[in-house]
This record gives structure tokens, sequence and C-alpha cells, in this order.
């Protein structure tokens, strides 16, 4: 009762706890080249990172914060100074006088 129905479905069939586990552990966590190829995915999401066309500051930081999330949780920290830098840096221009002050 307590599993969604697309994961319900993915361990209905399995025969003991242990097995239920394991298919648990790949659906949630994956395999450890999935797991590779997904924080490459998103250093490089990370290294490309700007703000998009009309979005709103709070929703850049919103997004660039789950960004550092997942790379946290994917093994991948990210120093303070850096990734603050990195937030000015991909802020539209509409902010340079802001970022100045700030740096």
């Amino acid at each position: 009762m307590a599993l969604l129905d697309d994961i319900y479905h993915s361990v209905i069939n399995c025969q003991t706890t242990k097995k239920i586990w394991d298919t648990l552990v790949v659906l949630f966590e994956g395999v450890a080249k999935v797991k590779k190829n997904r924080r490459s995915f998103l250093i490089r999401q990370y290294e490309l990172f700007t703000t998009k066309p009309g979005e709103s500051l709070i929703e850049t930081y919103e997004r660039f914060n789950c960004l550092l999330n997942d790379l946290k949780q994917h093994g991948t920290e990210v120093e303070n100074e850096d990734f603050l830098i990195k937030f000015l840096r991909s802020l539209s221009s509409e902010w340079d006088g802001i970022i100045i002050a700030i740096k």
C-alpha cells in the first residue's frame, strides 16, 4: 500500500524481500554505470548553467540549488566560493550592477 503503482509493478513478482530490496536499489540508485553517467551529466549541466530567458532570480536560484543538491548526492561537492561565483556569472546582464556591488 505504501508503494506507488509503477514501483509496485516492478516488485510484485519478487519472491523474497532481498529480491525486492535489490530491485528497489536499482530503481532508485541505478547501477554503477548509470550513476557515473548521471554524475557526468550533472557536472556538464553545472558547467553550462545560465539563466533562462524570462526566468526570475528566485527560479534561477531554485534551479541552481537543485543542481547543487543533485551533484552532492552523486558525490561531487562544489566549494562555496566556486558556486557563488558560478551563480553570479550565470545571471543575465540586468544584474551586472548588483553583481559588481556584491563582488
